[in-house]
């Protein structure tokens, strides 16, 4: 009986958005310690919406859309990072896969939350939900 091995597939076709990993960056200034984040590393990916839900909260709705960003394996990619994509649209990782533990694709689930309705941004008119641009 032969065991067959399935390898993650990889279609460089359809990595076309360039995201850049921020990595967390805690500083101390006058004001105390803050968070910042910083670019630990520029890539080609792929950006995928999963779904969306429009909440309205505290009177202000806003559309949280989560996503899952497919990369090539890179080193040092954590969960406490942050995906931004070079229209600076910004999300936060929630989970990382590692298909198969082969170390060649990275599937990074992220979230972008507090967009607006109206503001022109995704959730509004004209982000990724709507088909125009991905991310």
């Amino acid at each position: 009986m032969s065991t067959r091995v399935i390898w993650p597939q990889i279609d460089p076709g359809k990595m076309v958005h360039r995201v850049t990993i921020l990595a967390e960056n805690e500083i101390v200034d006058a004001s105390g310690m803050r968070t910042t984040y910083v670019p630990f590393l520029t890539t080609w990916a792929e950006i995928e919406p999963v779904s969306g839900k429009d909440v309205i909260s505290g009177g202000q709705a806003t559309t949280t859309l989560f996503v899952r960003v497919t990369m090539r394996w890179q080193p040092g990619i954590y969960s406490d990072q942050r995906v931004q994509t070079d229209t600076n649209d910004v999300f936060i990782i929630q989970a990382i896969e590692n298909p198969g533990y082969r170390n060649i694709l990275l599937i990074l689930n992220c979230v972008q939350m507090g967009q607006q309705q109206g503001d022109g941004s995704t959730g509004g008119g004209g982000g990724a939900g709507t088909g125009d641009k991905c991310a």
